[in-house]
């Protein structure tokens, strides 16, 4: 399986743009968040766990992604699958290229946008999706996590020549293009 792993900060559009290729090109598509939230509200074992995390807006601790994501992992042996919400440091980086059995990162996809545009676009989610974890308060949170965090990861895959940055500061239509044009230049589409 290829896997190719969305890297962007909260309302990059993530989600928005994996939906719409999900449709389009049939590809799976996991995404911690989603996984996660629908765990906190099935109150499963795992959605206990990370619902303290999560509310403070804090990232769910690895134990608990590695196995959730090898689950969901095995559900689509044979699609190319965006991952969404994973890896978010280096350690889950490395831990990602050692599940090889289960697929390998094709390209890591970042969805670039300047901070000032996203607390636009995160409390116009938070309206229409009522997300806790979308606060301005938690945002900032959020923000600082994943620019201590999850951007220098982009290092970990420029290195190994997996990267592709994509402006994401425009339309939905227009970035799902740009994000057309490099998969059809990686050859995943």
């Amino acid at each position: 399986m290829a896997i190719i792993i969305l890297v962007g900060p909260p309302g990059a559009g993530k989600g928005t743009q994996a939906a719409r290729l999900v449709e389009q090109y049939g590809f799976a598509w996991v995404s911690t968040g989603d996984t996660l939230r629908q765990n906190i509200k099935s109150n499963t074992l795992l959605g206990q766990k990370a619902r303290s995390y999560m509310d403070a807006g804090k990232l769910v601790p690895d134990d608990l992604l590695v196995d959730m994501l090898k689950a969901e992992l095995s559900n689509h042996p044979k699609k190319v699958t965006l991952l969404d919400g994973y890896p978010r440091n280096a350690v889950q980086a490395e831990t990602l290229s050692g599940l090889g059995e289960l697929g390998a990162v094709r390209l890591a996809l970042h969805l670039d946008v300047p901070a000032s545009i996203l607390s636009s676009r995160i409390s116009k989610r938070s309206a229409e999706e009522g997300r806790s974890d979308d606060t301005p308060e938690k945002l900032k949170v959020r923000l600082d996590v994943y620019e201590k965090e999850t951007f220098p990861i982009l290092n970990y895959y420029k290195k190994k020549n997996l990267y592709a940055r994509v402006d994401a500061d425009a339309s939905m239509e227009t970035v799902y293009s740009r994000i057309q044009e490099v998969l059809t230049k990686a050859t995943l589409i």
